[in-house]
């Protein structure tokens, strides 16, 4: 199918198979690794962006008073509706740089979709660590997750120059 090195599994096709379903149509390079590495960046940065939002709103909340009904006009409530957004979108963002080499409108728009999604959903994660270490440990957590993403991309930089 492609060339390799001893040793090392081939990444890219040099030329389509004859009995490749899509014929001459077929890709000649494999993005798939790129796409998960640039999925996964996504997901770590939103989630990290996600965190410090909410590191922020438990900062602003300490020492206010319990409510029986949430107030939608405060600065807390503001803080985090906007700043949940923002870390989606930011996910959605890196992801969508990341796979720029697709060329494809369609997948790249897809796969950063779901991304700010799942990016949303990481981000979960957020609430047993607010629970067992308190608000600092939402920092700590942005920080993994910063570091997570940090290593994803220069990974995703490397796959990229070998795809």
């Amino acid at each position: 199918m492609g060339t390799s090195t001893p040793g090392r599994p081939s990444s890219t096709l040099s030329t389509p198979s004859p009995d490749h379903p899509l014929g001459a149509d077929a890709p000649s390079r494999d993005f798939v690794g790129l796409a998960i590495l640039g999925m996964a960046c996504g997901v770590a940065s939103g989630t990290a962006i996600i965190a410090i939002v909410l590191w922020v709103v438990r900062s602003l909340l300490v020492g206010a008073p319990a409510s029986d009904s949430p107030n939608l006009d405060s600065a807390a409530a503001k803080i985090l509706l906007f700043g949940t957004g923002a870390g989606m979108l930011f996910a959605a963002t890196v992801c969508w740089r990341i796979l720029n080499p697709l060329n494809s409108t369609y997948r790249q728009g897809g796969l950063s979709l779901v991304t700010a999604f799942a990016a949303l959903v990481v981000s979960l994660v957020a609430v047993p660590v607010d629970l067992l270490m308190g608000r600092w440990g939402l920092l700590g957590l942005a920080a993994l997750m910063g570091v997570a993403a940090f290593g994803l991309r220069r990974r995703a930089r490397t796959a990229l120059q070998n795809a």
